[in-house]
């Protein structure tokens, strides 16, 4: 009996990476109250890698 399977997510490329870390950076700009910073970082994270915004 198989009682779960694991499945291995593919490595990451660079610009969803990027992505990623600009958008760690955004929410913590946002944390600090730091909305005009924060909106960048989001504006290029987006830009950078448009399927995190569906996330």
């Amino acid at each position: 009996d198989v009682v779960y399977k694991r499945f291995l997510s593919a490595p990451m490329s660079k610009e969803e990476q990027e992505a990623r870390d600009l958008l760690a950076s955004a929410e913590r700009h946002e944390d600090q109250s730091n909305h005009e910073e924060a909106t960048k970082c989001y504006r290029k994270a987006f830009k950078l890698w448009p399927a995190l915004e569906k996330e």
